[in-house]
């Protein structure tokens, strides 16, 4: 059996287990190049601009990896970004063990550029959503080899040829062109992360809201996984919800809070047509000023707070003559609403 001379021992183990590492870095740069086979991938390792061209073309490829008729529960992450966001993370621990390699050092540029596309896949798609910023801020850090890639995954609509102003995302104008990119399954990841944001958002002052149009997402994105529509037509319902949640907003002379109220009562569809709309504004006037001078006294004992909160909300229920048998609904409903904005009264008013 061959050993290394005693003096060059040390050396010669660590150069092999770099080739070992160099080993590991290849076989899973292949499993990468598979799975984006049929993307063109010339010159992105030696030309910026084709890199950038590429970057969204790989995206709507693995995005498109992910409809399969038999996808299981809705909060499982899609197969194909997930596995793809696995060899990255394999590649980047490969490369860090392998640096030193020659051959690993030629390859620096192609692999910043699968670096770059799991970083966009965590910033821009629904692989994202739950993810911490400073995980976000890890995916993109490890672009470490071409400034112009962090450029486009950060400005990923600019190099998409949408320019997205810092307004509201459900701007008409900006979903219009969203809707035109060639790549229609990026464009319907896109817009699910952004409604989906949009829903957090709103669901930290309007549960009632959140909840209605995150079913309503979540029902469009499960027919377009399991095949039931087409990226086009989940582009198109999507786009329709959007400027639903666009127009769910306070009629004149409602504030933010007492609207949050009045969705929640509005959900009993009995209590609608027997009370009318002019009286349930009136209720939900009435429960948000209550509800705001109630939550400012010692909110944090947080039981009594909530005792005292129930038994307003009845009260005021009774009064107007909400229907009685869904009473113990809207009480939950009512309350859970109070809770989000109980902490912000509780400042207003110390």
């Amino acid at each position: 059996m061959f050993s290394p001379p005693h003096h060059h021992g040390k050396s010669w183990v660590a150069g092999r287990g770099v080739c070992l590492k160099f080993s590991i870095l290849k076989e899973t740069i292949a499993i990468i190049r598979d799975m984006l086979h049929g993307v063109d991938l010339t010159g992105i390792a030696t030309d910026a601009k084709r890199a950038l061209v590429a970057l969204p073309i790989a995206m709507n490829h693995l995005v498109k990896l992910n409809q399969k008729p038999d996808t299981a529960g809705k909060d499982e992450k899609p197969p194909g970004v997930k596995r793809f966001l696995d060899q990255v993370t394999k590649l980047s621990k490969a490369q860090a063990l392998a640096g030193t390699h020659r051959d690993a050092l030629a390859l620096r540029n192609e692999i910043a550029f699968y670096q770059a596309v799991k970083a966009g896949l965590v910033k821009f798609t629904s692989v994202g959503v739950g993810k911490s910023k400073v995980e976000k801020e890890a995916a993109m850090r490890q672009i470490v080899a071409k400034g112009v890639l962090v450029n486009g995954v950060t400005d990923l609509y600019k190099t998409l040829g949408i320019e997205k102003p810092d307004i509201s995302v459900l701007d008409e104008i900006f979903l219009a062109k969203l809707a035109e990119i060639p790549q229609k399954n990026l464009a319907a990841e896109l817009l699910q992360r952004l409604i989906n944001d949009e829903i957090q958002s709103r669901g930290r002052r309007n549960t009632t809201q959140a909840q209605k149009f995150s079913k309503k997402l979540t029902d469009a994105i499960q027919k377009y996984t399991n095949r039931g529509l087409t990226s086009a037509q989940v582009i198109e319902e999507l786009i329709k919800l959007a400027q639903e949640i666009a127009a769910d907003k306070p009629p004149p002379g409602m504030t933010e809070d007492e609207f949050a109220f009045y969705e929640a009562l509005r959900e009993n569809e009995s209590a609608v047509r027997e009370m009318g709309d002019p009286i349930l504004k009136a209720l939900a006037h009435e429960l948000t000023d209550k509800l705001r001078k109630s939550a400012t006294i010692d909110w944090q004992k947080r039981e009594t707070a909530r005792a005292r909160m129930r038994l307003l909300v009845k009260v005021l229920l009774t009064k107007y003559k909400y229907p009685p048998d869904k009473q113990p609904d809207a009480v939950e409903k009512v309350i859970a609403q109070a809770e989000l904005y109980a902490d912000l009264w509780a400042v207003e008013g110390a």
